[in-house]
C-alpha cells in the first residue's frame, strides 16, 4: 500500500513517505518556497505517495490528478495555465493556431482518446514554431504527462 506524498503546490515532492516518515516533513518547500500538501485540495484524499520500501527518484514526478475525485492538483493547474499563457505569448505561433494550441494542451494532459489528436497538433503547430519554442512547451508540461506524450512531443 502506497504512503502519502508531500508535495509543494509547484509539484516539488519533499516526501514520498509523509505518513511513516513524518520527521521529513516541512511546511514549505526548500526548492521553491510554496506551501507543501499532502491531500487533495478539492477532497481531501491524501497524495498517493511511494509504496512501503520503495524510494522513487528526485526526478519523479507526483501524481498529476487525485486518485479519488479526478481534481487536477495545484502544479497540473499551474503548468497548465502557464503553458496556456505561452501559447499566447509566442509570436512564433500563428493567431489562427493558438486556440486550437489552448485546446491541445488540455488533449495533452489528460491521457485520454482525444491524447494522439492533440499529439498531432502540437506536432503540426510545433513544426511551423520552431525547436526553441517546442522546447519551452515541453519543459512547461514536463511532469504532467505522461511518459509516452512527453516523448512523442519532443519528436
Amino acid at each position: 500500500m502506497p504512503d502519502t506524498a508531500l508535495v509543494c503546490t509547484s509539484g516539488h515532492v519533499a516526501n514520498w513517505h509523509s505518513g511513516t516518515q513524518t520527521q521529513l516533513n516541512v511546511p514549505f518547500c526548500e526548492k521553491c518556497g510554496k506551501e507543501t500538501i499532502s491531500k487533495c485540495p478539492k477532497c481531501q484524499a491524501d497524495i498517493r505517495g511511494a509504496p512501503n520500501r520503495f524510494n522513487p527518484a528526485e526526478s519523479t514526478p507526483p501524481p498529476s490528478f487525485c486518485a479519488s475525485c479526478g481534481a487536477p492538483f495545484p502544479w497540473t493547474t499551474a503548468r497548465i495555465l502557464a503553458a496556456k499563457e505561452l501559447a499566447d505569448l509566442r509570436d512564433e505561433i500563428a493567431e489562427a493556431d493558438k486556440p486550437i494550441m489552448k485546446t491541445t494542451i488540455d488533449d495533452l494532459v489528460g491521457d485520454t482518446v482525444r491524447t494522439p489528436i492533440g499529439i498531432t497538433n502540437f506536432q503540426r503547430i510545433m513544426g511551423k514554431a520552431g525547436p526553441v519554442v517546442r522546447k519551452l512547451f515541453v519543459d512547461c508540461l514536463a511532469g504532467i504527462v505522461s511518459e509516452a506524450v512527453a516523448k512523442a512531443l519532443v519528436r
